[in-house]
């Protein structure tokens, strides 16, 4: 069984040396019934130990009277042991005291130790402190040991960027899982690659440290998800939001009784020792006195005061709407009651005078942060997913599911399903997965509504909760070898062979059984991010082994290769379906009406003619389709060039410029707008350009038209946001995108953000009754709703071709909107 670590919270006068009087204890010893922490203790052979273990007898035995003699004995203990785990820290690269790069910031030991103690402003400490700083040379000292305060220039002569973060923020998820915490540390992991630095991260175990280390200069950035304060630091600065926050209170689920601040009278809040929320905190207190404060020591992780909330120990407590979604999936029994405060822009910061190193986070995050999107979970039925106009499918990247080429998404999976949302008036969302398995993972997680990956229907042997459709398709296993593999005929010539089956294949336990037959067949099944592109390459070349595959997959792989070959089929054919959650009965049974009509119907077989039996027409399609193409358009090139100068992600510009002009640069509208970025001649010559139909001039004129557009919108929007308004207003003008947001805010929705809020008071503007609303008149505003939607899908969509598979996530929230 695990348990929480000892903890001791020791606090001293720095007056003089520790005395009886100096070192009272503060708030409280918590103990576990673990005792793991003597034997690790011993290996190291600590001084004090024997001192330690007696006064934790004897702490114990009396239930922590408040004996000076005792408490004295206690904490010249603990500081004695401080300075052996400090010391050792730094002269023993040891797991147990924090691998490189997870160093703590209170000089004591990682989580994972059995024992942390933090000491604040004690004499020894300080001396501890001024010690290390003079040797930062030290071999295997952490690398937070130094002292900087410079901008960019400094770090990169270090080497180095060392992240303030809170403990709990910084909690790592499995690799198929996307939480905030995750996608900032991977934002901040890759703008430290752009510039040449290596990341290294600092848990700050309470806020006020986080500003108090950055300026000391044991730091160089915060990462938090706290709101930015009210009361601006002029030593501070900050980089452009990357999200809005606001507090939140948080209570039991099944509490039915708190549902305003009023409700709080006499019920206990517990918060964190000088949280930043206290001010928010205060202003409730004042109007409602009888609320009773709880203060909880700051080494208390955001989670397990949660918990504690959960368990009935605490009325309530508060914490961010950005940390509940992070922490509320994992835990049904606590619930948000109400907000404590309007959203406050959220963002990374530095010290104020490190001004080159703002302008290159700010560039990064202008350039990269709308790609980042955090999962919106909700598992809704059909006539739910209508309210949202929205349709989630999870597909795997392949040539038979789903692929780009030259800027077309295309796939035989992806044009049935897209045919299918089109039908219900949905549009269609793609999510990218590596594999069947975690597809299906992501589906009942509530990440997506539909898997459609070729998926063997599989009902008898299923992990997943699922609920599959009629029957579209058939694929059988096929046996392939290297092309000199001499003949086979069936499974007995298998015999001391070695064959590779994909990962988690219908066909393994089949094929295990074999040798209990006498066939002494050696399987091996494939990693799961193998594809059967990578499955054919090792058969190709030129080893004993061989392999079982799809046979979509593999007629797709034949007609692109010619050094692998089939041998026999194994099995009988097994039937493909779409997969829905269990219980999604509305949402079933439109697939199966569906398919019912569909399958075999003239688009179908000319879909999969298309795909399967016409080399004529897909060849190139395929030939590209398997390998990481990263090319979009002809005119990549032009548009990195000027997509970079004006801080723009290129492949945001190729997915606009795909919806204004299908790449066509002689196209014209029925307006005059012209070229592959469709600029009015009007507004390309007050731009300073003009013959916009010539490609580069057309594509650097739109783009800087996109850049002055953001920039007419106020810098305190969130990064995402502002790309969103900004191309909306490059569809509908920019007043017509002002006179939204002001109805925005008149209907109750948030004028800051675009989705789901802006956008729908702009649908409305388009109204007849609305129209006196808005200062322009025939808005097409239907259109720029469907318009920045179709953008922001298709650039996700190349996000995710162009790239390394990323973490699914959805059209909802990233990290709260976008």
């Amino acid at each position: 069984m695990q348990h929480e670590p000892v903890v001791y919270k020791i606090r001293a006068k720095p007056r003089r040396q520790p005395s009886r009087e100096d070192l009272p204890l503060t708030k409280e010893i918590a103990m576990t019934r673990s005792n793991g922490y003597v034997q690790r203790i011993k290996a190291h052979g600590f001084v004090g130990l024997r001192r330690l273990t007696q006064s934790i007898s004897e702490a114990q035995a009396r239930a922590m009277p408040t004996v000076h003699d005792q408490t004295t004995m206690l904490t010249y203990a603990c500081l004695a042991l401080v300075a052996e785990l400090v010391v050792s820290a730094c002269l023993m690269p040891t797991p147990q005291y924090g691998a490189p790069g997870r160093p703590r910031a209170d000089f004591g030991v990682t989580r994972q130790h059995a024992i942390r103690v933090a000491v604040d402003g004690s004499p020894l400490a300080e001396n501890l402190k001024a010690l290390y700083y003079r040797s930062p040379s030290i071999t295997g000292a952490p690398p937070w040991l130094y002292l900087e305060t410079g901008d960019l220039g400094a770090l990169k002569q270090r080497g180095k960027l060392r992240i303030l973060a809170m403990r709990e923020h910084k909690v790592k998820y499995p690799a198929d899982d996307t939480r905030l915490a995750d996608v900032e540390q991977q934002m901040i992991a890759e703008f430290a690659d752009e510039v040449g630095l290596k990341p290294v991260w600092i848990d700050v175990d309470n806020p006020p440290n986080l500003i108090e280390f950055l300026l000391q200069g044991k730091g160089d950035l915060i990462a938090y998800t706290a709101p930015q304060s009210l009361t601006p630091n002029p030593e501070i600065a900050h980089t452009v939001p990357i999200a809005r926050a606001r507090y939140q209170l948080i209570i039991r689920a099944d509490d039915h009784t708190i549902h305003r601040p009023a409700d709080l009278s006499g019920r206990r809040v517990a918060m964190q020792d000088e949280s930043p929320a206290w001010d928010a905190v205060k202003v409730l207190k004042t109007k409602y006195p009888t609320i009773k404060v709880e203060t909880v020591p700051s080494y208390l992780s955001e989670e397990t005061i949660l918990e504690r909330v959960a368990s009935g120990q605490y009325d309530a407590t508060v914490t961010t709407s950005t940390n509940l979604k992070t922490l509320l999936p994992a835990r049904l029994n606590i619930k948000t009651a109400f907000d404590l405060t309007n959203d406050q822009p959220v963002a990374w910061a530095t010290r104020s005078g490190a001004v080159d190193l703002i302008a290159a986070l700010n560039k990064y995050l202008n350039q990269y942060q709308p790609a980042r999107r955090i999962p919106e979970i909700y598992q809704d039925d059909l006539p739910a997913l209508k309210e949202r106009g929205i349709l989630r499918v999870i597909t795997r990247e392949s040539p038979s599911n789903f692929f780009q080429f030259k800027g077309e998404l295309l796939g035989f999976e992806y044009e049935l399903v897209r045919r299918f949302a089109v039908q219900q008036k949905l549009r269609l969302e793609i999510l990218v997965a590596p594999n069947n398995e975690t597809a299906l993972t992501w589906l009942n997680e509530g990440k997506g509504d539909i898997v459609a990956a070729s998926l063997p229907i599989d009902n008898g042997n299923s992990d997943e909760p699922v609920a599959y459709s009629r029957i579209y398709n058939y694929s059988r296993y096929t046996v392939v070898g290297g092309a000199a593999e001499s003949d086979l005929s069936g499974v007995n010539d298998l015999s001391d062979r070695q064959v590779i089956v994909p990962h988690r294949s219908p066909y393994l336990r089949s094929l295990q059984r074999l040798r209990d037959t006498g066939i002494s067949v050696t399987l091996i099944e494939a990693p799961h991010e193998f594809t059967t592109k990578d499955i054919a390459e090792r058969i190709a070349q030129g080893r004993r082994e061989l392999a079982i595959v799809d046979s979509h997959e593999l007629a797709i792989e034949l007609r692109l290769r010619d050094d692998i070959k089939p041998l026999f089929p194994v099995g009988e054919p097994m039937p493909n379906g779409w997969a829905v959650r269990s219980g999604n009965e509305k949402l079933l049974d439109a697939v199966n009406d569906y398919l019912d009509k569909e399958y075999r119907s003239r688009f179908y077989n000319l879909t999969y003619q298309k795909y399967f039996k016409d080399p004529a027409t897909a060849q190139q399609h395929l030939q590209l389709a398997t390998e990481r193409n990263t090319q979009l358009s002809p005119y990549d090139d032009f548009v990195k060039k000027y997509a970079e100068q004006y801080g723009f992600d290129w492949r945001l510009i190729v997915a606009q410029m795909y919806q204004e002009s299908r790449f066509n640069p002689q196209a014209l509208s029925r307006a005059g707008a012209q070229g592959l970025m469709q600029v009015l001649p009007k507004t390309a010559s007050q731009l300073g350009y003009s013959d916009v139909r010539n490609p580069e001039r057309g594509i650097r004129a739109g783009i800087t038209y996109l850049h002055w557009l953001r920039d007419r919108f106020e810098p305190e929007l969130v990064v995402h946001d502002r790309t969103w308004f900004a191309l909306a207003a490059y569809n509908a003008g920019y007043g017509r995108i002002e006179d939204a947001r002001r109805f925005a805010k008149e209907l109750g929705l948030d004028p800051n953000r675009w989705f789901n809020n802006v956008e729908r008071a702009l649908y409305l503007l388009g109204r007849p009754q609305h129209m006196h609303r808005s200062r322009f008149r025939l808005c097409r505003c239907g259109e720029t709703v469907d318009y920045v939607r179709e953008i922001r899908a298709r650039y996700h969509a190349y996000v995710h071709l162009t790239e390394p598979i990323q973490v699914a996530s959805t059209s909802g929230q990233a990290p709260d909107g976008g």
